[in-house]
């Protein structure tokens, strides 16, 4: 579900506490920037789409372009029922109320996402009523019977107090989803990584041993997504696969190793909190797998995902380590701009030599790390990479004109003199000035070049290649 995109962007900015944060910047103007957390509690809209999104995991839709059964149907409106009294006595929602963009009630806008389907029922669909989280907020209740305000009460809690877990057992957590979200969203924030030997990312051939001997994850995940993709078939009605592979795929693979590497004493699984402290550095390699796959897994766009798996334990070590590589080297290379761009501030010039004389003390608050400062960069980039792609062409076109026999090897604006004194050819400087200068007469024509005298254009010649190398270095 989008938090930012709908109603702006979001922005990199300092707090209170010098603390680099995210915020939104509201769309259309983009001109003031707002705390996510508050907006995401009480802008309407997201609460809205917030409070569908965890009925939609209790209450399921049907699948594609199909109608709802009659059970499907009840049920979602008792629960939107249920919803709107309860948002409407807390003072969440006023349902009276326009939204900003499209201009409909916020009553119409509820509707319109609790049934998405339109009107009408299907009663020879097969679909369930209960979606993978009814169970959780309506205990083992008949769908028929079960209490709408007593979900949606505990939706209420899920949402804007503690979030609840899919395990009962486990205990609920400190924020609410939505806050729990916006926070997310808030630290998630570009800032200076400190310092990191690259050797470090890297796990030993000790721990590397232990994970595997608990299982071959990468042969299993890549035999599953194999199975998936050739069993794979179309839905006729809806057009969509019946099975694809996700992040789930991968998940349940994961799910079974964490409890065979992380266990206490009497073979109990450790709780995520005692597993990053009792094993750190064996947990830290348990969550570069799980990143791994979750972004290989994710929202990918190739008809098949089976091929860029790794096959085996060694495979996926080495790309776990070369992404931990390419993580400190991007790192690294945004520090370097930000120190660059530090240093030109005492000069007031964007010369690389400023480090040398303006190294910066420190750049941990420097206004280059946030939205704008980092658009400033991008744009000076852009600048540069339009003049540098410019300048090639003409370094090209100068080539032509002093050197057309392609006598000279190496980059010819460093090998001035040699075209000049040794090389110099009169025919090929004539014949390229009508295309550089213009064929017309006077004081805008090539007549100005074209004087018969070899000292005059050579001294043409080497104006234009030396003033060519200076603009380019």
């Amino acid at each position: 579900m989008r938090i930012i995109k709908p109603y702006g962007r979001s922005s990199t900015e300092f707090d209170g506490q010098e603390k680099l944060t995210r915020k939104l910047r509201q769309s259309p103007k983009y001109d003031t920037s707002v705390e996510i957390g508050k907006f995401a509690e009480t802008h309407p809209e997201l609460v809205i789409a917030q409070w569908i999104s965890a009925i939609d995991k209790i209450a399921a839709k049907p699948k594609g372009d199909r109608k709802p059964t009659p059970q499907q149907r009840e049920f979602r409106r008792r629960l939107g029922k249920a919803a709107v009294r309860l948002l409407t006595e807390k003072k969440i929602i006023d349902f009276s109320g326009k939204d900003e963009r499209g201009g409909r009630t916020f009553e119409s806008l509820w509707e319109a996402k609790i049934h998405p389907y339109g009107k009408g029922t299907d009663k020879n669909s097969s679909g369930r009523a209960e979606g993978r989280w009814y169970k959780r907020f309506a205990g083992d209740m008949d769908v028929s019977k079960a209490d709408a305000a007593a979900i949606v009460e505990r939706i209420y809690k899920h949402l804007h107090e503690h979030e609840y877990r899919l395990d009962e057992a486990r205990p609920q957590k400190r924020k609410g989803r939505i806050a729990a979200r916006a926070a997310s969203i808030r630290d998630n924030a570009l800032r200076p990584r400190p310092a990191v030997d690259s050797a470090a990312s890297r796990w030993a051939d000790a721990e590397k041993r232990t994970y595997e001997d608990a299982g071959d994850v990468a042969e299993e995940i890549a035999r599953k997504t194999a199975e998936i993709e050739k069993n794979k078939t179309k839905d006729k009605t809806t057009r969509h696969a019946t099975s694809a592979v996700s992040v789930r795929t991968a998940a349940e693979v994961l799910f079974v190793q964490y409890g065979k590497l992380f266990k206490d004493e009497i073979g109990k699984v450790l709780p995520i909190k005692e597993a990053r402290k009792k094993r750190p550095s064996l947990f830290g390699l348990h969550m570069a797998v799980k990143e791994v796959y979750a972004r290989l897994l994710k929202n990918h766009k190739k008809k098949s995902v089976a091929h860029v798996l790794p096959k085996d334990m060694p495979a996926l070590f080495r790309l776990i380590e070369r992404k931990s590589d390419n993580r400190e080297l991007n790192a690294l290379v945004r520090l370097g701009k930000v120190i660059h761009y530090e240093a030109a501030r005492k000069e007031d010039k964007d010369e690389p030599r400023n480090v040398i004389d303006n190294w910066p003390d420190d750049v941990t608050h420097s206004d280059y790390w946030t939205s704008d400062g980092q658009a400033k960069i991008k744009r000076n980039e852009a600048f540069v990479r339009v003049w540098r792609h410019t300048i090639a062409l003409a370094a090209q076109t100068a080539k032509d004109w002093a050197d057309p026999n392609g006598k000279i090897q190496k980059d010819i604006l460093f090998n001035i003199k040699k075209v000049i004194e040794a090389d110099f050819d009169n025919a090929a400087y004539q014949r390229k000035l009508p295309l550089l200068f213009g064929d017309g007469a006077g004081r805008d024509g090539v007549s100005l070049f074209t004087r018969n005298d070899e000292g005059f254009q050579k001294s043409v010649l080497r104006l234009a290649l030396e003033g060519l190398a200076a603009l380019r270095n």
